[in-house]
């Protein structure tokens, strides 16, 4: 998040958030997170991925 002052604004500008490219967020079935695949139901980025 950024934040931007400047003398003639008393108001905060847009907050904006980057991602790196590696910071996949992954979960178990429960919303767990965890910090890799599993075996049974992970949920990468919002998709259900199943490992056996």
């Amino acid at each position: 998040m950024q934040f931007v002052l400047h003398d003639n604004h008393t108001s905060i500008s847009t907050p904006s958030v980057q991602k790196t490219k590696n910071s996949k967020n992954h979960y178990n079935f429960h919303g767990q997170r965890i910090n890799g695949l599993q075996k049974g139901l992970n949920i990468v980025e919002g998709k259900n991925v199943f490992v056996k």
